[in-house]
């Protein structure tokens, strides 16, 4: 595993810009040609920006390892397959194997997608001039957007959490800030210093985006199908404008602002955080999803929309996600919970978790996440496959090839967490509209929805449980229980601590980074 340092001198070495999008960041292309040729043109720089969402998109990253696999299996919700090699995984021994792999290989091409985004952010300071104005703003906007948004899930996972409960953190060192592309080594800084940097970014992304034509789209839908690699296409098309949720836009970037607010936790933090939240519940493009398109009818689970797409404020494409899921010992898929076994890597949900999760029987027995975003599966009908997020080769391309970044739903639960805080902006009525109105956009009947007569705790655990609901197999819960410092989790048999909490740094990177862990 190299340093930072060896990664990034690596890539001045082998990162020269490359001729198509899919091939840009592919090291090992034939197709190279000089960045000063590349930069040359707004096409090249459209291919650019392009080939950092294909680089995220990878199962080293969002394709797999940061969503519906390693950054869930530490959440607890997936069943324990007993031979399975990721129970070490589950299990938290972030020291042994294979995990040490998962962590390096995370870092590694987490500060890889930072260093080639620096590296196109050089360019554009120097060839601006090529560019059109909006073109110009795009490019800078997401990618100041992702690089926010990469470092930030970097320090979700190997910095410490529960910040605003520890301001004492806030002066000790957190992980590495790259604003430059260049041989040296980032700087180690601390965690004040490493939030300083991330609101720069995500400020500088927002006012940028301020030119994204999904600002002025709402009078058409805001999901449409998408074929290929058109959906990425920059230009000022129809379904360019569309489809911008599947790149880091105004409302995406808006929504990862109140993400990192409630990372940082204060009081300030969390006040900004609900003005944040709640302009985007009311001015976002979304839809919510209707049991029309949710309906599963003969077990056809793939023709329906089960990750509730039109909710989505950022979607990252990823157009491998089947052979992604494909189990590497055969053609079996990774979601396919029918007959695990003892040795076959499988995620799915015990019907022991299920029914906690989503109150059943009770509660859950009209919650559409409950009764078909998970496929009972087995001889007993008793393992819960995560259909949402399965490929199928009948699958359209309307239902596949995504995974969610960012849901609206998620703004409501942060409106709702900031109104029970106490101080001016305390509201516990506010706080209920907030979780019934998704309650009942998720199918929850009318006489489940919750009411005044619950205590201030009471109403926080909903919002506990909502989180639960709601992210199975996204790869977000761990990080909620992270930021609330929550001292026990369901299914870990034991107190949670930062050593529980917080990925280890790749060792080469403290032996030869001189890193202070």
């Amino acid at each position: 595993m190299k340093s930072i340092k060896n990664t990034i001198g690596a890539l001045m070495l082998l990162l020269p810009v490359l001729v198509g999008c899919n091939d840009w960041l592919d090291v090992t292309s034939n197709t190279e040609i000089p960045s000063d040729v590349h930069f040359s043109s707004e096409t090249g720089f459209k291919d650019a920006v392009i080939g950092v969402y294909v680089k995220m998109s990878k199962p080293e990253l969002y394709g797999k390892t940061l969503t519906w696999h390693v950054n869930e299996f530490v959440s607890q919700n997936y069943a324990r397959v007993s031979g399975a090699s990721d129970l070490n995984v589950l299990d938290l021994l972030y020291d042994n194997s294979p995990f040490v792999s998962y962590r390096n290989s995370i870092w590694k091409n987490g500060y890889e997608v930072i260093a080639n985004i620096n590296n196109i952010l050089n360019y554009e300071e120097k060839n601006r001039a090529i560019l059109t104005p909006v073109i110009d703003s795009l490019v800078r906007g997401e990618l100041l957007g992702i690089r926010a948004l990469m470092h930030f899930d970097l320090l979700r996972m190997f910095g410490k959490g529960n910040l605003g409960g520890r301001p004492e953190l806030l002066n000790t060192f957190s992980i590495p800030y790259s604003l430059q592309f260049n041989k040296y080594a980032p700087a180690q800084v601390t965690y004040e210093q490493f939030l300083a940097y991330l609101r720069q970014d995500i400020e500088e992304a927002i006012e940028y985006l301020r030119v994204d034509p999904i600002i002025k789209r709402k009078d058409v839908a805001y999901y449409l199908p998408y074929t290929d690699q058109s959906f990425l296409a920059t230009n000022s098309s129809q379904n360019s404008i569309i489809d911008r949720k599947f790149r880091m836009n105004y409302y995406a970037a808006q929504a990862l602002y109140a993400r990192i607010l409630m990372w940082e936790g204060s009081e300030e933090a969390q006040g900004k955080a609900l003005i944040i939240a709640e302009d985007l519940i009311k001015n976002a493009n979304y839809y919510w999803t209707n049991e029309v398109l949710v309906i599963v009818k003969n077990n056809e689970w793939w023709k329906s929309d089960l990750l509730f797409r039109n909710e989505h404020l950022f979607t990252m494409a990823v157009e491998k996600l089947a052979d992604y899921q494909t189990h590497a010992q055969g053609t079996r898929n990774w979601f396919d919970a029918s007959s695990p076994g003892n040795t076959y890597q499988v995620v799915y949900l015990t019907q022991a978790k299920a029914e906690e999760i989503y109150e059943t029987p009770g509660i859950g027995d009209t919650d559409w996440r409950y009764i078909y975003c998970l496929l009972p599966q087995g001889s007993s009908m008793n393992n819960f496959g995560l259909v949402k997020l399965r490929q199928h080769t009948e699958q359209t391309a309307d239902y596949s090839r995504s995974i969610p970044m960012i849901r609206i739903t998620e703004m409501f639960y942060i409106a709702a967490e900031c109104r029970m805080e106490a101080g001016i902006n305390y509201d516990r009525t506010k706080a209920l509209e907030y979780l019934n109105t998704v309650r009942k956009r998720r199918g929850i009947a009318e006489r489940e929805q919750l009411t005044e007569s619950l205590t201030d705790e009471q109403i926080k655990q909903e919002i506990y449980k909502e989180y639960r609901k709601e992210f199975v197999g996204e790869g977000q819960v761990f990080f909620y229980y992270k930021r609330k410092g929550l001292e026990t989790i369901p299914g870990y048999n034991g107190t949670m601590t930062d050593a529980q909490y917080q990925y280890p740094m790749p060792d080469d990177e403290i032996a030869l980074g001189g890193r202070i862990k």
